[in-house]
This record gives structure tokens, C-alpha cells and sequence, in this order.
């Protein structure tokens, strides 16, 4: 009844809605226009209690949102691509001047470092693959830069 109903009622107002929950809050805007020209015209109790249902079906169709919008931003952060996140972490945290390349060819991939064009060597044996090989280029770079302001 109310899948087939509130798809009927939804064509017949011409909305193109994205899902059910949009398809019912549109009908609640329909609803919301007939209790307000209800209360000019109907028994003020049968106003209160149909006014009452319809911010009971709001309040629940806003948590609902609330709720789906968390799993989803949950999910996100959950399948974030680490590879991508250790790049991102790269461009933000390498010091001046200094280059982190990778490289890739059929059958193998390597990082390689570079301060001011000249090959820096480090420590990239990981178990990470290409994702640690680039968390370590990055640590190498932040470390030498350290070293070498340390020692200005």
C-alpha cells in the first residue's frame, strides 16, 4: 500500500524524487499545505492531532537522513584509498626542494628521492608496497631536512 501510494501520489504532483525518503517528504509538503488550510476550516482538536502526525513523520524521516549521511561518511573514510591518503600526506609534508618519483613499468615500481635534482638514497624495504615506499620517501625527506637545518 504505501510504496504503491506514495508513488501514485508523487507522479500525479509531477515531482521527480530521488528516492523514497525524498518521495515522502515531498508528500509532507503536500500534507503541510492541507493542515494549514485545515486549520481555517476543521475542528481545531482533528488539527491538532493530524498537525502532531505530520512532525512526528518529519522528525523521523530527519534522523533517518541524519543517520544514513553518518553511515556514508563512515563508509567513505573506511574504503579511502591509502595509497592516494600517502600521496596527499606527501604533497603536504615534504620539505622545499625536495622530490619524491615513482615510478612504474610492467612487472615492477620503486620510488625514488631527489633534493635539488640529486638522487637522495633511503631506507624503503617495507612490507607496505608502493604505499610504504612513498610513507618512507616522505620520512626520509622530512628527516634529512631536519638534520640539515639542525646542523645551519
Amino acid at each position: 500500500m504505501a510504496i504503491d501510494n506514495i508513488k501514485s501520489l508523487v507522479q500525479q504532483h509531477g515531482y521527480s524524487p530521488d528516492n523514497w525518503a525524498h518521495s515522502a517528504l515531498l508528500l509532507m509538503d503536500e500534507a503541510e499545505s492541507l493542515i494549514r488550510w485545515g486549520s481555517v476550516s476543521a475542528e481545531p482538536e482533528r488539527y491538532k492531532k493530524a498537525a502532531k502526525a505530520f512532525w512526528d513523520v518529519c522528525h523521523l524521516l530527519a534522523a533517518e537522513r541524519t543517520r544514513i549521511a553518518a553511515l556514508v561518511a563512515d563508509s567513505e573514510i573506511s574504503q579511502q584509498n591509502e595509497g592516494e591518503q600517502s600521496m596527499q600526506d606527501a604533497c603536504a609534508t615534504l620539505p622545499e626542494g625536495y622530490l619524491i618519483e615513482v615510478n612504474l613499468e610492467n612487472g615492477a615500481g620503486w620510488v625514488e628521492l631527489y633534493r635539488d635534482g640529486e638522487k637522495v638514497e633511503f631506507d624503503e624495504d617495507t612490507d607496505d608496497g608502493m604505499t610504504g615506499r612513498i610513507r618512507a620517501a616522505t620520512d626520509a625527506a622530512i628527516a634529512a631536512s631536519a638534520e640539515q637545518k639542525g646542523q645551519s
